[in-house]
């Protein structure tokens, strides 16, 4: 009955890039001990992985239901909602998790890109300053504010934020700029 080397045999599985075999353990692990928080929420951050974002989504509110203080379970499920538009349930549930830990600077990073899509540059550029106020190296809220800056046709700011993501992670700055032909016009701070 006992389900921890399962969880953990899901883990090393999930390491091996054998996600297949990750969801049997967790599997496993919850049929042997159904109530295992950390069993659902690996399952739900292996399920977000492989793109099956409703199965996801379904694991973590299962684990919200079980355990609604079990750590960043919020954020997570967030993160899966915003992926499959459903922003104002993410936003409901980022703003819980900050009620509790204010100084998040992932939240603040997810919670500004809801605002984004959402239509509301203002406050969604709020949040992700915030984000860098608690992480100046936060790579996800230099990512997300570059893509606004760029939006909205600010590309001075775009460019400093560039040179910091280069610095932090140049592959990463790399696939930024190739994503799109938005990104054309910060493509010359790229190395030649």
């Amino acid at each position: 009955h006992w389900s921890s080397p399962c969880v953990n045999m899901g883990v090393v599985l999930g390491r091996l890039a054998k996600q297949s075999l990750a969801l049997d353990a967790y599997a496993d692990a919850l049929e042997r001990e159904p109530g295992n928080p950390v069993a659902y929420f690996n399952l739900g951050t292996t399920l977000r992985q492989m793109g099956r974002l409703e199965d996801a989504a379904g694991a973590l509110e299962d684990l919200l239901d079980l355990d609604p203080a079990f750590p960043r379970v919020r954020l997570a499920l967030a993160n899966v909602l915003g992926e499959l538009e459903l922003l104002d349930r993410a936003r409901q549930l980022l703003e819980e998790e900050l009620e509790e830990e204010p100084d998040n600077a992932a939240c603040w990073s997810s919670l500004g890109l809801v605002h984004v899509c959402n239509g509301d540059a203002e406050q969604g550029e709020q949040c992700l300053l915030q984000a860098l106020e608690l992480d100046p190296y936060h790579f996800n809220a230099i990512q997300n504010l570059i893509n606004l800056y760029v939006t909205l046709n600010r590309r001075q700011e775009a460019r400093a934020l560039l040179e910091l993501a280069r610095q932090l992670d140049p592959g990463r700055t790399d696939r930024i700029l190739a994503s799109g032909p938005q990104f054309g016009a910060l493509a010359e701070l790229s190395p030649e």
